[in-house]
């Protein structure tokens, strides 16, 4: 964005904000996600040197939380073409089968 003649087109422009704006807002989760997992990282090999149970407590339920979210990041993935956030009309007819 601070390239020169990145404002000379003001649409071109706009779209690579967007697409900047949807590239942060995956990564951003990720990157919280990796943080979180070195931390377990770390306290499994204080865990491998010393017996703690309150540090093994707390890392077993980080790694739930972690999983969590490393599934809602999965589903969110999965909706993330780039159809997904077009509105849908659904209908359903109930029947008994065959032809109605």
């Amino acid at each position: 964005m601070a390239e020169p003649g990145f404002w000379d087109s003001r649409e071109s422009a706009m779209k690579t904000i967007a697409e900047n704006k949807q590239v942060q807002a995956w990564l951003d989760p990720i990157r919280a996600l990796e943080s979180n997992l070195d931390n377990v990282n770390i306290a499994i090999e204080l865990l491998e040197s010393a017996s703690d149970e309150e540090l093994l407590n707390e890392s077993s339920s980080s790694l739930s939380v972690i999983d969590l979210k490393l599934d809602r990041l999965e589903f969110i993935q999965m909706l993330s073409g780039p159809h997904d956030r077009n509105d849908a009309i659904l209908t359903i007819r109930s029947g008994a089968g065959g032809q109605d």
